[in-house]
């Protein structure tokens, strides 16, 4: 899967206040090595 950088500190404080819901879509794996504080994983199936 593609590495992306770090997200803006605006994106951050969204979530952070639930303002906003992240979904992780990622493996629970990927999900358990590294994940924005705040996101939701809900792995996608194929």
């Amino acid at each position: 899967m593609a590495a992306f950088g770090k997200p803006r500190p605006q994106i951050l404080e969204k979530v952070r206040s639930n303002e906003w819901l992240l979904i992780d879509v990622r493996t629970p794996t990927e999900f358990a090595k590294n994940h924005i504080p705040g996101a939701v994983n809900i792995p996608m199936t194929k």
